[in-house]
């Protein structure tokens, strides 16, 4: 919980200095292509929220099996134990790694359905500019994680860009828009 709160601050902070940047120094027009920042919370949000998905279904399926409160203790313990702590890291990463799958799989669904893309892209008023054909979207979204590694290369790229594109999307031909 913790973390997710410092990584949304974190998040806020790169979306204001961006929109800084962008009024101050970046003022080409930019044919109403999503910001960066809009496109990051966005990404944020989805992650978040499956995030939370998770935590909940893990939590119901722990009280019918009545290991909740055991499985909170071996927690605990594990956090606290030096050695167990080592362990729960590398849970916690594996369950992150699921989880992008998981993601790529939902994200390649809701963007090959309709134009309007993922939860968190509708809640953020951004979408693509036409729909995309299935191939495009799968290649798109198995990028995407290396578009989110190499961030501030792609911020500067995407400056540079009149549509705003990352890699992911240069590489699919996708452009991501405001929606008016």
């Amino acid at each position: 919980m913790i973390r997710s709160i410092i990584i949304f601050l974190i998040l806020t902070a790169l979306a204001f200095i961006v929109t800084l940047l962008n009024k101050f120094f970046f003022k080409q027009k930019r044919h109403d292509a999503a910001t960066d920042s809009m496109r990051a919370l966005a990404f944020f949000f989805d992650m978040q929220l499956f995030h939370f998905i998770v935590f909940i279904v893990g939590s119901i399926v722990l009280l019918i099996q009545g290991t909740f409160k055991d499985s909170l203790l071996g927690y605990l313990s594990d956090v606290i134990n030096v050695s167990g702590y080592a362990k729960l890291r590398a849970d916690w990463f594996v369950l992150e790694v699921k989880l992008l799958l998981v993601y790529i799989i939902y994200a390649t669904i809701m963007e090959t359905i309709s134009a309007k893309g993922t939860i968190g892209k509708q809640v953020l008023g951004i979408k693509f500019d036409q729909k995309i054909d299935l191939i495009p979207v799968v290649i798109r979204n198995l990028l995407k994680p290396i578009s989110i590694v190499l961030w501030p290369i792609m911020i500067v790229l995407s400056k540079l860009s009149a549509d705003r594109q990352w890699l992911h999307d240069r590489v699919s031909g996708s452009k991501i828009i405001k929606i008016d």
